[in-house]
């Protein structure tokens, strides 16, 4: 996996999100304690995706993860990239009713923590970019350094998936 940022931080404005809250309602089923994605930052269609995960201290994980040392877990890091893969996969196929299911992970390395009161980047490329199955490669990067990075793979869901404003 790449050492380096696979898009650039001065490409984009973190502070000017394209899309937050209720937008993401479009693209993205998890709602409640499982949206973790807050904002799309920046998109190129077939190019690139950007989001943003805002690291709060009263989320769910902070009591047990750990006691008096809240670190962000891994897997929430993997779900934010899932959800941004799952936005750039709907916007590039514009599927009605269907969305992108965690396919699998592949080069998963997680190389720093992040604390409640840190912003996280999610940075996204597409490696392999079809309706039935795709493959990103992303990082999350905190303070200008990647704390983790993999493949996502993402598959066709269901028909009549409950996608879009409720």
């Amino acid at each position: 996996m790449a050492r380096e940022l696979i898009i650039a931080l001065d490409s984009f404005d973190s502070k000017k999100p394209l899309m937050v809250g209720a937008e993401l309602d479009q693209y993205l089923p998890q709602m409640g304690l499982m949206r973790h994605l807050d904002g799309l930052v920046a998109i190129e269609e077939e190019k690139f995706a950007v989001g943003i995960k805002h690291v709060r201290d009263d989320e769910f994980w902070c009591a047990g993860h750990f006691p008096e040392w809240p670190v962000l877990p891994g897997v929430i890091m993997l779900e934010a990239m899932g959800q941004l893969a799952t936005i750039f996969w709907r916007r590039t196929f514009n599927p009605e009713g269907r969305l992108m299911m965690f396919g699998g992970l592949d080069d998963v390395r997680f190389r720093g923590a992040v604390y409640p009161g840190n912003d996280l980047l999610i940075l996204l490329t597409p490696k392999y970019l079809r309706m039935r199955l795709s493959r990103f490669h992303c990082q999350a990067v905190c303070d200008g350094k990647i704390v983790c990075e993999a493949v996502v793979s993402g598959i066709l869901g269901p028909k009549d998936a409950a996608v879009g404003p409720k």
